[in-house]
């Protein structure tokens, strides 16, 4: 049994590789600037993400799940009392390892061993190499992602041999058995990133740890999650659908192998969102039931509640009406015969602020054709709105939502993190939960629909 702060060092580490492991990958470019922004302490997940941060970051390896800020509705003054400003609680940044260099002393006055100071660099190569910052918003290259990459590949490879040189050569030392659990949780993430070698040893070294005598529940839980986030990574080269009832049947696996684990709500939920995310809401509505029968926490629970709310949405018309904030008067009713985007965004979101030059050439392109957009801020600062729709000069009207406390769209639509993004067809339907995926393909497409 570990001790807490090395239980804690571990649950960092874990989320760090996670979200190194989802950026190098290249699943989606918010999801990139989720990874940077998450562990440069500049964004968060929602509440139920961020208690459960550790083992959904590492399932969310295998999925390939968007990034966004959260909790959406939060007002920015709450947030700032509890952690620093544009910090999620939960997110301790970049994972520093506090440890004696090689001179330095210990209790007693004695050096740090040869097994100690082996550990000791085990625990740094093992650290994850950060993306550069400024990816966080301009866009990479295809071969400054591949060279990166590559960069994690190697250093997470060398460092499994490290981890395996260690318990080889020191098996009685106090950290040998953390050594062969680091070691496969390295070597998942070379399988993830294409390495077959890495995969196959991984896959040895679980099948033996599984069968150790007195294996804990948390640790066999880490290992049957890692199978599951490499056999969906492994997979991605399936269609989406096929990837998705994967999933699912693996969190059935895991529910029924572990049905008390607090975990298995918050994973019940995860996929619940991918399908709601592909648009099938009787799949995602039907997980969500379960994980509110999964789990007592009230997070996850309001969560699924949520979820729940939007998966009925889909399908039927949507009512929506403001006054802007620069005087329009806004009704979707009155948009019949249009495409709409409904954008739930915030200028303190960086992903959403960075999403605006594509939907403003999306709009331009496309608005000729009878394409609008409305936006719904969730800001408490009216006037940090106003500068940057000036400065940005984004001409589709904006509703201030903290205006309309009374009714807020965030709250009625149970909006738990942006940015959401919808589309509405010519007939005032609400037809795609996460338009921010092939944007101007999407809305082509329901353009070429009859009224």
């Amino acid at each position: 049994m570990l001790p807490d702060h090395a239980e804690a060092a571990r649950a960092r580490q874990q989320k760090k590789l996670a979200q190194i492991v989802l950026f190098s990958r290249g699943q989606s470019w918010f999801a990139l600037r989720l990874v940077i922004l998450t562990a440069r302490g500049k964004t968060g997940l929602g509440p139920w993400v961020r208690r459960w941060a550790a083992p959904l970051l590492a399932a969310a390896v295998g999925l390939g799940v968007l990034g966004g800020c959260g909790p959406a509705g939060k007002p920015e003054a709450e947030r700032a009392s509890r952690v620093p400003e544009g910090m999620a609680a939960g997110d301790e940044g970049p994972l520093v390892i506090d440890a004696p260099g090689p001179g330095a002393q210990v209790a007693g006055g004695q050096g740090v061993s040869e097994a100690d100071q082996a550990w000791l660099e085990v625990r740094e190569a093992s650290q994850p190499p950060e993306p550069p910052e400024t990816w966080s918003s301009q866009r990479p290259s295809e071969d400054e992602l591949a060279a990166f990459r590559r960069r994690v590949l190697g250093q997470m490879s060398a460092a499994a041999d490290k981890a395996q040189s260690f318990y080889t050569r020191f098996p009685e030392h106090a950290e040998a058995d953390e050594a062969r659990r680091l070691e496969i949780g390295l070597l998942n993430v070379a399988a993830q990133l294409g390495d077959t070698n890495a995969a196959a040893r991984a896959e040895r070294r679980e099948a033996v740890r599984l069968k150790q005598p007195g294996l804990s529940e948390d640790d066999r839980f880490e290992l049957r999650l890692q199978q599951l986030q490499r056999g969906m990574a492994m997979g991605q080269q399936t269609n989406a659908a096929a990837m998705l009832t994967e999933l699912e049947k693996g969190v059935r696996r895991l529910q029924a192998e572990f049905p008390k684990r607090g975990e298995m709500g918050g994973l019940l939920m995860m996929a619940a969102e991918r399908w709601l995310e592909a648009n099938e809401p009787a799949k995602a509505g039907a997980l969500a039931k379960d994980a509110l029968a999964a789990t007592e926490d009230e997070e996850v629970q309001a969560a699924a509640r949520d979820l729940q709310r939007k998966a009925g949405r889909w399908g039927k018309p949507l009512e929506i009406a403001y006054t802007a904030v620069d005087g329009r008067e806004v009704d979707l009713r009155k948009l019949r015969g249009k495409v709409v985007l409904v954008d739930f965004w915030a200028t303190w979101c960086l992903p959403c602020v960075a999403a605006l030059p594509e939907l403003k050439g999306t709009y331009a392109r496309l608005q000729p054709r009878g394409f609008e957009i409305l936006g719904i801020s969730l800001d408490r600062d009216r006037r940090a709105l106003e500068r940057l729709v000036k400065a940005e000069q984004i001409p589709w009207p904006q509703c201030f939502d903290a205006a309309t406390l009374e009714k807020s769209f965030g709250q009625e639509f149970g909006i738990t993190s942006i940015p959401t993004v919808w589309l509405v067809d010519k007939k005032g339907v609400l037809r795609d939960l996460n338009a921010r995926v092939d944007l101007a393909a999407k809305v082509e497409r329901l353009l070429a629909e009859a009224e």
